[in-house]
């Protein structure tokens, strides 16, 4: 299973909280998705790596792809499911694109 591959220009962010930490969002249709990791167009074998894996483990994931790099995404309800044995935060850093 492969995740959705979207072009940044046809996607909406946006901050949200969730508890104490301010997240990343975006919107893509009627979805909407966390932030998971950011890479640059360098490492987009990672990228694709990380959204395979975590549509492996039945998790909604999308990439985005900008003039910048490639940011992989999570669905906010694979999100939910996730939380119990799947640590975002310690994941894959997020890199400043």
């Amino acid at each position: 299973m492969f995740p959705a591959i979207i072009p940044a220009r046809l996607v909406s962010e946006f901050k949200f909280w969730d508890g104490d930490n301010v997240h990343q969002g975006m919107r893509y249709g009627t979805n909407l998705y966390r932030c998971v990791a950011s890479f640059p167009l360098s490492q987009q074998q990672q990228a694709y790596s990380l959204g395979t894996n975590l549509c492996e483990q039945n998790q909604q994931a999308a990439l985005t792809k900008s003039k910048a790099g490639y940011t992989v995404w999570l669905s906010l309800r694979s999100a939910e499911m996730a939380h119990d044995y799947l640590s975002l935060e310690t994941l894959v850093p997020v890199e400043a694109i």
